[in-house]
């Protein structure tokens, strides 16, 4: 009798099929997962469903949709990125052992959380600016023909 694939293994080849999906701009087909694992129809829907409950896939919404996508936080997982939930999260014990009220604490969490946020904000949108000639133009090659050139005041 084969041996069959651990939880983990399992949960492993879904993640790993979603990012596949997600580097190549495509799809994610739990079909070949399915095949690769030596699952049910039932056992591949549990999975799924498991992985939907945990946040790191979401289900296809349409017939015309692929079967599943990656979520940030499983992006996040399979490339070893810290998520923001868990960078806020990083000072937390530090804070509530060294505060010395409650208040106090979260107080300091807030700020961190506050700051975080608009950091992160600014380096995204700082980012986006300096790639914007790069994403109009995948704008453009995503089949949306009729867009315009980057209007001037962007391009320069």
């Amino acid at each position: 009798m084969p041996d069959k694939p651990t939880y983990w293994e399992i949960v492993h080849a879904y993640l790993q099929e979603g990012y596949r999906a997600w580097l190549a701009g495509d799809g994610a087909s739990a079909k070949s997962v399915e095949d690769r694992m030596g699952l049910s129809l039932e056992q591949s829907l549990d999975f799924r469903k498991h992985l939907v409950g945990l946040d790191l896939i979401a289900l296809a919404e349409t017939r015309d949709d692929p079967d599943f996508r990656l979520l940030p936080p499983g992006i996040a997982f399979m490339d070893g990125s810290q998520t923001l939930e868990g960078l806020l999260a990083l000072p937390v014990k530090a804070v509530q052992e060294a505060a010395p009220t409650p208040n106090e604490a979260q107080g300091v969490l807030r700020r961190w959380r506050d700051v975080t946020i608009e950091w992160g904000l600014k380096k995204g949108l700082d980012y986006v600016w300096e790639n914007r000639l790069a994403l109009w133009d995948s704008l453009v090659r995503t089949g949306q023909r009729w867009v315009p050139p980057l209007p001037p005041d962007m391009s320069a």
